[in-house]
């Protein structure tokens, strides 16, 4: 085989790998602004279940707000794990700007890479 070939497969090589990272990367995405979005959805149950619980409820016995205790303890779960994905997400997709950076040779992809340091992202650990 001579050097040309090699070269050429490499290249090759190096396309493929990069244009799999690029599929997987649009992927997570995409998953990470679904969780974003679904975050905002919380709130806004959150919100409707404050609302009901001070506009709606006339007397308030012990079985009402255990509901709301527990409606609250409910969504603040799914808040916190909807956070730890969006971190893991983030994490992950770093790691693919990374290695389609080094497979470039040059930086192209910073967006989750520089976020990555930022207060929120420490938060999440």
């Amino acid at each position: 085989m001579s050097n040309d070939t090699i070269s050429h497969n490499q290249e090759f090589s190096d396309k493929l790998k990069i244009d799999i990272l690029i599929k997987e990367y649009e992927i997570l995405r995409t998953e990470l602004l679904q969780r974003i979005n679904q975050r905002f959805v919380c709130i806004g149950l959150t919100g409707a279940v404050v609302a009901y619980g001070f506009f709606k409820v006339e007397r308030y016995n012990i079985a009402g707000v255990l509901i709301l205790i527990i409606a609250f303890f409910i969504l603040g779960v799914i808040w916190f794990h909807f956070g730890r994905r969006i971190h893991q997400l983030s994490l992950r997709i770093a790691e693919i700007e990374q290695r389609i950076n080094c497979l470039v040779g040059d930086e192209l992809l910073v967006w989750e890479t520089r976020r990555r340091n930022r207060l929120f992202h420490k938060i999440h650990r």
